[in-house]
């Protein structure tokens, strides 16, 4: 069994690449994090998409729990604070 699932995206409102994969016999979360840009067309966040973010923040969480193993890909903010904070 393989079963991937996107937590958060930029499809989903947020800066991430989250990303959450199991198999029978391990479970790894990628780039367990997430963010918002501090200013897009020099406008700050919507609340829109800060109630994304915290939506967004409770799975990768879940998520966390659940996991064997925490992969981050590279050290860019929006693909490791979680493990800063964990």
């Amino acid at each position: 069994m393989l079963k991937v699932k996107p937590l958060a995206f930029d499809s989903f409102g947020v800066r991430s690449m989250a990303t959450f994969v199991e198999t029978d016999d391990v479970a790894v979360l990628i780039d367990p994090s997430v963010s918002l840009a501090p200013k897009r067309y020099k406008l700050p966040p919507h609340p829109i998409e800060e109630q994304r973010m915290s939506e967004t923040w409770a799975d990768i969480k879940e998520y966390t729990a659940r996991s064997d193993v925490l992969v981050v890909t590279h050290y860019h903010y929006d693909h490791l604070s979680m493990v800063l904070r964990a």
